[in-house]
């Protein structure tokens, strides 16, 4: 059985996750396919909320099968460097760059625990993206 702590997190990605590929008018056999390497009952128990959550790599795939900002479908907010990059006249970092970082921030992010502490770290990333 799942820690209750992260069954509300988890539901709310499966709640997002399932919003994305209804929108897509995908069922959950086609999403497996296009995100390749996950299965129709990984992604079944990522809606439902009943899985540990999707690893970075996971995530990647399903956002791009879906067609929804990665940063979105991990945490529900818009994604802070795009706003960033779209509010600035500089070069931020690279899409493939960008990517990765985003990757790791979502799996700390999805390793820290207590709701406080990923409020404080969700600040730190804005306040480093906003420099």
């Amino acid at each position: 059985m799942l820690n209750p702590r992260f069954s509300i997190l988890n539901r709310m990605f499966g709640d997002r996750l399932k919003l994305a590929r209804e929108r897509a008018g995908l069922s959950m056999a086609e999403l497996a396919r296009n995100a390749g390497g996950i299965s129709g009952s990984a992604i079944s128990q990522l809606e439902a909320g009943t899985s540990k959550g999707a690893r970075p790599e996971n995530l990647a795939a399903l956002a791009r099968a879906l067609g929804v900002d990665m940063y979105w479908l991990a945490t529900g907010e818009p994604n802070p460097v795009q706003i960033s990059e779209s509010t600035s006249d500089s070069k931020g970092p690279s899409a493939s760059a960008s990517s990765v970082m985003l990757a790791e921030l979502i799996e700390l992010f999805m390793s820290v625990d207590g709701t406080e502490n990923k409020r404080l770290l969700l600040e730190a990333a804005r306040m480093f993206v906003s420099r």
